[in-house]
């Protein structure tokens, strides 16, 4: 399987840097970026341009999407409507604590859920995906391994660019991840 695009997502010619979301993170004090890709323009707007390239983060919950996409195209997750059973540990958000199918756990964001995928993927498969998706990969372009199946994108080993982040988003969006059609289409 080859990947042929990768995972940058703004060309330094097609970046219009906006300085207004400034305030809001100034406000909340926080340090952050903000880009929003238009489709019909294929211009980004930026705020933040050198955190949003250069700088790697954990996934934490953007990874929701590809560990569903994997989830699906290994047959782990048969399909959205597939339910995992709570596994009785009561959980601080309270839409964790029950039986979960995959379009509910993704709208709560519930670790769980997606920590049970993880572990039904296995970490060799996992790896595998990782790798041939090249996510992970931070800005010295080496991907990143696996260190425990049900964390390893929430405990700072796996990390990503906000830029390779949208990247994936947009590589999904244009049906050009290297999953089955019926998978990227659901």
């Amino acid at each position: 399987m080859i990947v042929i695009a990768g995972f940058t997502s703004c060309m330094q010619n097609d970046v219009k840097e906006d300085d207004v979301p400034k305030k809001y993170f100034d406000e909340n004090k926080l340090n952050g970026c903000f880009a929003l890709y238009n489709n019909g323009t294929g211009v980004f707007t930026v705020y933040n341009l050198k955190r949003y390239r250069d700088s790697a983060f954990l996934p934490a919950s953007t990874f929701k999407i590809v560990n569903s996409l994997i989830g699906l195209q290994t047959g782990k997750i048969s399909s959205d409507s597939m339910v995992i059973a709570w596994d009785g540990v009561k959980r601080p958000i309270e839409a964790w604590n029950k039986d979960l199918n995959m379009y509910q756990a993704f709208r709560a964001s519930a670790v769980p859920y997606y920590q049970e995928v993880a572990r039904r993927i296995g970490k060799d498969t996992m790896q595998f995906w990782l790798d041939s998706l090249q996510y992970g990969a931070g800005k010295d372009k080496k991907n990143y391994k696996i260190s425990t199946i049900d964390t390893f994108w929430l405990d700072n080993s796996l990390k990503i660019t906000p830029d390779q982040n949208l990247g994936v988003v947009k590589q999904l969006y244009f049906d050009e991840l290297p999953f089955s059609k019926c998978i990227s289409k659901k």
